[in-house]
């Protein structure tokens, strides 16, 4: 391997990542009769990406210390 990462560091950006999700969803929860469809849409099409990052930095995070 060519870089060291910083494992806490990618672990923050993780959980982050999972915390923004999961914000997303309570706040959708809560707040649905104030959200326009076109709002409830991009919320949701954001945390599914933001969850494929979280899921692909975990399987990355997981490749790398096998590796090392």
């Amino acid at each position: 391997r060519s870089r060291k990462i910083r494992f806490l560091e990618v672990v923050g950006i993780i959980f982050g990542d999972l915390a923004w999700v999961v914000a997303s969803i309570v706040l959708v929860a809560l707040y649905r009769e104030s959200i326009t469809t076109t709002g409830l849409v991009l919320i949701n099409v954001v945390s599914i990406t933001v969850l494929a990052f979280a899921l692909l930095q975990i399987r990355g995070l997981r490749a790398y210390r096998r590796e090392g």
